[in-house]
């Protein structure tokens, strides 16, 4: 069965409501020449066709659908009769009731063996690897580049600035993507780096955010169009990012104009992480007024950032979300030279009046950062890109290509 123009023999569907089938207020079952429609789900797990009629007796046995979208893929009666894939459909049959489970636990009398596919599942994944997308956004200086080397613990992308004066200004934000492999204790992630170059360098910054929103739904855009053809590949390759760090300036103020506008919009189509850069530039009595600032701009501008609550959260990953709330935004230092403090080599930076130590607490909260970003939510993240902001793009496209097959006809006549 395929997604665009599916074609099949009279067949029996599940939907809520009805649709181009009778009244689409009714609640009780319809019946066409086409095929029965039946609101057996509920509201909460539909299956939206936009139906096309035959244009003649001899496709009175045939119905046509153009747009198949399902709210729902988990129901298990969902899942049988609309699969995104070359499958038949059976006709001609009714749909069986779905089957009652049992919630009650029952304990094997031997050992059957089946709790070893946690390792089947870990085995294959280990095979096949991770992705795992982030972008930087922020103006030149700030130590885009060098925070992400320090994160993995590796040089992956080099800075953007300007080291020669005949060099010259960029014009408009640039986008600059790095892909790189990284592995550790056998396990391999492919991490694809976007960098945005130019973005806040001007001295009129309207729009300059427009390049990386662009990208952004680009990303989506080139997703979906793998999703949905007929022959799609087993393992769609992911190039949805799944984390943006915003870096702010360490004014010790406020947040700037530009930065609010663009972390409503950014909030909007992916998970964004706001850091304070090069914060050894402040106090710990400023650096802590500053993040309390911020904290209180945020919620007064309405901008929601990761991480998100969901009612699959249990009450420990409710409390570290919250924990992680507290800490944002990250005032962070970034470093790759190794300095030595009591014998010891560590990743900081020296100064005439002592040295930072990057993985200190006590200096800054890069540790927080890292664990939050590779230790603890890397997985969420992903799963949220995926089921928030990928969904939430997915839906709107799929409701303006029905709309727009719907104008059709009376554009036509």
């Amino acid at each position: 069965m395929k997604v665009e123009g599916l074609r099949v023999e009279e067949f029996h569907v599940s939907a809520w409501p009805s649709l181009a089938v009778g009244d689409e207020r009714a609640d009780t079952p319809h019946q066409h020449q086409c095929g029965h429609v039946w609101p057996l789900l509920g509201r909460q797990s539909l299956a939206k066709l936009e139906f096309r009629p035959p244009t003649n007796h001899l496709q009175s046995r045939v119905a046509s659908f153009s747009t198949v979208r399902v709210a729902n893929p988990y129901c298990p009666l969902l899942r049988r009769l609309l699969v995104l894939s070359n499958t038949e459909v059976a006709t001609g049959r009714t749909p069986p009731p779905p089957t009652k489970m049992s919630t009650d636990e029952i304990r094997a009398q031997s050992y059957v063996g089946f709790d070893s596919i946690t390792q089947q599942i870990e085995h294959k994944l280990l095979k096949r690897g991770f992705q795992f997308n982030v972008i930087v956004v922020g103006p030149t200086g700030l130590g885009k580049s060098t925070l992400i080397n320090t994160i993995f613990a590796s040089h992956l992308i080099d800075s953007k600035g300007r080291f020669a004066s005949d060099e010259p200004v960029r014009q408009t934000t640039e986008i600059q993507a790095v892909s790189h492999v990284i592995v550790e204790n056998g396990v391999k992630l492919r991490l694809n780096i976007v960098d945005t170059p130019g973005y806040g360098d001007q001295i009129n910054n309207e729009g300059c955010w427009d390049p990386i929103i662009k990208y952004i739904k680009d990303q989506h855009s080139a997703y979906l169009r793998k999703e949905l053809t007929a022959m799609r590949d087993r393992y769609i390759q992911d190039t949805r990012i799944h984390c943006c760090l915003y870096f702010i300036n360490p004014t010790g103020h406020s947040l700037r104009p530009i930065d609010v506008i663009v972390m409503k919009k950014l909030s909007e189509v992916v998970n964004v992480v706001p850091v304070i850069a090069k914060s050894d530039s402040l106090t710990l009595e400023e650096r802590e007024r500053f993040k309390v600032k911020i904290r209180e701009e945020l919620v007064y501008n309405n901008i929601r950032l990761y991480p998100f609550d969901t009612d699959e959260d249990d009450e420990e990953e409710v409390q570290l979300n919250e924990s992680i709330r507290q800490i944002i935004p990250f005032a962070v230092v970034g470093s790759e030279n190794n300095v030595i403090i009591d014998g010891k080599s560590v990743r900081g930076r020296k100064n005439r009046w002592g040295v930072v130590n990057v993985e200190d607490a006590n200096h800054c909260e890069f540790v927080h950062l890292r664990n939050f970003l590779t230790r603890t939510h890397l997985q969420d993240l992903i799963e949220t890109t995926a089921q928030i902001h990928y969904e939430a793009f997915r839906s709107k496209q799929l409701l303006a290509l029905k709309e727009g097959v719907n104008q059709r006809p009376a554009n036509a006549q």
